[in-house]
C-alpha cells in the first residue's frame, strides 16, 4: 500500500514594520471587509481589525493552523469582526470583499487576477508584496526597506 502525503508550504507571517506599510497604502476604513486569502495565523486581519474598526474573513486550508488562528482570534477580543473558514482558498467568492491583504505567489496571483476583475467590487483595492498581480497595472508600487537590510516591494491595485 502506497501512502501519500500532502505536502504544503509553511505560512509566512508578514513582518510587522512591512504589515503597517501594506495597512496604509489599503487605506483601510471601518466599513471594509479585509480578505486574507492563507490568512495562516490570523494576524494581519487582527491587526487591521485592532487599528481600523473594519471586519475580515480569512481562508486557510490546514486544520491546524486554523485552529491556532481562530485562538489567536478569540484572544484579541475580535471574534465578532473576523470569521476564519477552513477551506481552500480558491473557492472563495470575489464579489466579498473591499480589501484583499495577500501574500501569494506570482502564479497564484494570477489563478485570482480575472475573478477579481470580473466579480470585485468597483474601487476594491489589492495589497500585494514581492509578487504583482498579472495583468494588472499597479496604482502604486512602494520600494521598503526593512530593517534587517531587505528590500521588498508592496503594490495597491484598485480595481
Amino acid at each position: 500500500m502506497t501512502e501519500h502525503t500532502y505536502y504544503r508550504e509553511p505560512f509566512v507571517r508578514t513582518p510587522e514594520e512591512l504589515l503597517d506599510k501594506k495597512l496604509e497604502l489599503a487605506q483601510i476604513t471601518k466599513d471594509d471587509l479585509i480578505i486574507d486569502l492563507g490568512c495562516g495565523d490570523g494576524y494581519v486581519m487582527i491587526a487591521a481589525c485592532q487599528r481600523y474598526g473594519c471586519r475580515a474573513i480569512g481562508y486557510e486550508i490546514d486544520s491546524e493552523i486554523v485552529e491556532m488562528a481562530t485562538k489567536a482570534v478569540e484572544e484579541s477580543g475580535l471574534s465578532d469582526r473576523i470569521e476564519i473558514r477552513q477551506k481552500d482558498f480558491s473557492e472563495h467568492d470575489f464579489s466579498e470583499g473591499t480589501v484583499y491583504l495577500l501574500y501569494l505567489t506570482r502564479n497564484e496571483l494570477n489563478k485570482f487576477s480575472l475573478p477579481l476583475e470580473i466579480h470585485a467590487p468597483k474601487g476594491t483595492r489589492i495589497v500585494t508584496h514581492d509578487f504583482d498581480m498579472p495583468a494588472w497595472e499597479p496604482k502604486e508600487t512602494v520600494e521598503f526597506p526593512l530593517m534587517s537590510g531587505d528590500t521588498k516591494f508592496i503594490y495597491l491595485f484598485e480595481k
